[in-house]
């Protein structure tokens, strides 16, 4: 599955021991640093976008979230964060993301976010 995390330090999500073992079965590209979000998901394809921490905030993420249902229906949203803050995730949910979860989460969230295995 293609996955593009999207976070103000990418690598910061990334050296999270978990959540690297988790992505490392994945083809992970992050958002190069300074570019419009929405723009590189027009060119860079991918069926996950991953939110990191600096994303987890609903004020700042919620509405990228709701930009990306609108423009790309096909594309799931998940926001990993070690925040667990029920007020966000709802806004999060809300807003159109496909989870909000704790990195030890991750591997069942983006299991759920896997295309389904066409019949035989």
């Amino acid at each position: 599955m293609r996955i593009l995390i999207l976070d103000d330090e990418p690598g910061r999500l990334l050296r999270d021991a978990t959540v690297a073992r988790v992505l490392a079965a994945h083809e992970v590209r992050c958002l190069p640093a300074g570019r419009d979000p929405l723009a590189v998901l027009s060119s860079a394809p991918s069926e996950v976008v991953l939110f990191g921490p600096s994303l987890a905030d609903p004020t700042r993420g919620a509405p990228l979230v709701e930009a990306i249902a609108e423009r790309h229906p096909g594309r799931r949203v998940v926001v990993v964060t070690d925040a667990g803050q029920p007020a966000a995730a709802v806004a999060f949910m809300k807003a159109g993301a496909a989870d909000y979860v704790s990195p030890a989460a991750l591997e069942t969230s983006l299991t759920a976010c896997m295309p389904a295995a066409a019949p035989a």
